[in-house]
């Protein structure tokens, strides 16, 4: 039976696809174990990161009108409003079709490698020729590291999702285990107990997309810087667990999307956190493992159950000397 690439896609676009599959998978992440931490104009990264792809993006690459780039940190609802994403702006077809997709084509920095790199320089990468109307790429990096000018330029949407940093440091924690536990340099860092990652990350000292010394509300901080531009849109974790409908209908608004409220809610159902943890079946093989590691709990609160006294006066702290002077405010119990 013909998967929905096979049935979509060019055939020379699909051996693309399906090398680009075998280039960058959850499989070779977990079994990783060079020590090397990648490196971009200062930014450090975890292994799989590969510096010429991203410069090349840089350099070359933009999102078209009305595409929309969806920046956040690690482990602050990326799956969520990706899968929210999906269901605002594709049928069920295209829907099938971008579940079958590797990494490679929803992730900005995850290239594969040479691979990925040589089908970025034949303009097949990100997604340019995918029989979808607008394009959904995800990226954890800092806005530095991305070509903004472009994408303002070209009237793209960048959707940007925020989580008080609690519950995001726990659900990291729980992540890297699972992606990094056996590579050397990393494994140090996240396989020796919660008190030591704490430690580890929010003095700026896990490679993550920052520059040493840094760590989620200084990534947060440099996309924030964009909040007032009319195709920039932030939305918080915690709103969404609120009033789902309410942020999905204003989301809508932003994306110029029109929906009922029969249409609202089949989105809402079939965001649940329930709802997608039943819908990891209906994924490709790779894309299931990463959707079943993203997975965990989706609380709001959890960090109660990790965090000591002293460890959420430290963050509170961090969080005031970096983000005081903004208006963002993170809602840390519901």
């Amino acid at each position: 039976m013909e998967s929905p690439m096979q049935k979509m896609l060019p055939p020379d676009l699909y051996e693309d696809v399906v090398e680009l599959e075998k280039a960058f998978s959850m499989e070779k992440l977990q079994t990783m174990t060079n020590s090397e931490i990648p490196t971009w104009k200062g930014f450090r990264f975890p292994p799989h990161f590969t510096p010429e792809l991203v410069q090349f993006a840089y350099d070359n690459w933009s999102l078209k009108e009305e595409d929309v780039l969806l920046a956040s940190f690690p482990k602050t609802g990326t799956n969520w409003m990706i899968t929210t994403l999906r269901r605002l702006l594709y049928n069920e077809e295209e829907l099938d079709l971008v579940k079958d997709l590797p990494m490679s084509l929803t992730l900005l920095e995850a290239g594969g490698g040479e691979i990925g790199l040589n089908i970025a320089r034949s303009s097949t990468y990100l997604t340019y020729r995918l029989p979808i109307n607008r394009r959904i790429i995800s990226t954890h990096m800092p806005a530095e590291l991305i070509n903004l000018e472009k994408i303002k330029e070209n009237y793209a949407k960048v959707v940007c999702m925020m989580r008080n940093p609690k519950d995001q440091l726990v659900s990291w924690y729980h992540f890297s285990q699972k992606l990094f536990g056996k590579n050397q340099t990393m494994g140090e860092m996240v396989n020796n107990g919660w008190e030591k990652f704490f430690n580890i990350a929010v003095n700026g000292n896990l490679p993550s997309g920052t520059l040493p010394g840094e760590w989620y509300p200084h990534h947060l901080l440099s996309w924030y810087k964009h909040k007032d531009h009319k195709n920039f849109y932030f939305v918080y974790y915690e709103d969404l667990k609120k009033d789902f409908n309410k942020e999905l209908c204003n989301l809508a608004e932003f994306l110029g999307v029109e929906i009922t409220e029969k249409q609202a809610s089949k989105i809402e159902e079939k965001c649940s956190f329930g709802n997608m943890k039943q819908d990891i079946s209906s994924y490709s093989n790779n894309a299931k493992m990463f959707q079943a590691a993203n997975l965990r709990k989706g609380e709001v609160g959890d960090w109660k159950n990790y965090f000591t006294v002293a460890q959420s006066e430290l963050v509170d702290q961090k969080i005031k000397e970096c983000l005081g002077s903004t208006d963002v405010t993170f809602t840390y119990c519901l």
